[in-house]
């Protein structure tokens, strides 16, 4: 028997794999990628016979384990591992705007205001357009800190540390 797996081009008994067995394992697949698989069966005397098709599409599987790691009053630092084929990651705190994609399974976020909370996602990139479903993590950034003397009008707007509420 012979196996082709092809990816957007024509099939080619050249490059095929012969197998014996009559499953295979397919491996080194993008995600999100369509593919075709064809087989057809060789005999010594008679040569091959017509090929059984079927066309089949990878799935793309989110980072696993996102887990925040230092939050301070103006940036937070995430990890995540890498689940399924994707080598790249983007991530956002606005689920719009998206970073570059990138290769490490980690990103500290900057400029980030006080005692406000985020939302953190991570998804993996496989090209423009094609990625998993994000994985998410909300989180608040620290309470800013006060210097005394302070204003001790607490009825003034602005005139409570960041944090405190009024009563």
């Amino acid at each position: 028997e012979y196996i082709v797996v092809v990816k957007d081009a024509e099939v080619n008994w050249d490059n095929a794999v012969t197998a014996t067995e009559t499953s295979a394992e397919l491996k080194g697949l993008n995600g999100l990628t369509d593919y075709g698989f064809y087989v057809r069966a060789t005999y010594p005397e008679n040569g091959a016979s017509e090929y059984a098709q079927a066309e089949f599409a990878t799935i793309a599987y989110a980072p696993a384990n996102l887990t925040a790691g230092e939050i301070t009053t103006t940036t937070a630092t995430f990890t995540w591992e890498a689940n399924g084929a994707a080598t790249q990651y983007q991530w956002s705190t606005d689920g719009e705007n998206w970073s570059a994609a990138q290769e490490e399974l980690t990103a500290t976020v900057t400029n980030l205001t006080a005692a406000t909370t985020y939302t953190f996602s991570v998804r993996a990139y496989y090209a423009e357009g094609k990625y998993s479903e994000p994985v998410t993590q909300d989180f608040t950034t620290d309470c800013d800190t006060f210097v005394l003397p302070f204003e001790e009008n607490f009825e003034k707007a602005g005139a409570l540390p960041n944090c405190w509420d009024a009563e």
